[in-house]
């Protein structure tokens, strides 16, 4: 038997999903986890959220992809997600 989770139990703040969606278009709105679950969708690519509070966490697109190559984004507890880039660092 399969069962069925509707996206709208999981937005919270909002009182039906037209209204969560509509927040969201708008500039300066922060993503969550649904919208970071979207874009791993749509991207077909893994992201892989380093947090500051809890263990990380990767977000797999429903499609099968190439896992060495991530999205990594911070997350910054009660604030909101920043962009990690891996750099090349020389030292003094």
């Amino acid at each position: 038997m399969a069962f069925k989770t509707f996206l709208c139990h999981f937005v919270h703040g909002h009182e039906t999903w037209a209204d969560y969606l509509t927040y969201m278009e708008q500039d300066g709105a922060r993503g969550d986890h649904l919208i970071l679950c979207a874009a791993a969708n749509c991207f077909e690519t893994c992201i892989h959220v380093v947090s500051s509070l809890h263990d990380d966490v990767v977000i797999r697109p429903h499609s099968s992809v190439d896992e060495s190559k991530p999205l990594v984004l911070g997350h910054i507890h009660e604030v909101h997600y920043v962009n990690l880039t891996v750099g090349k660092y020389q030292t003094p």
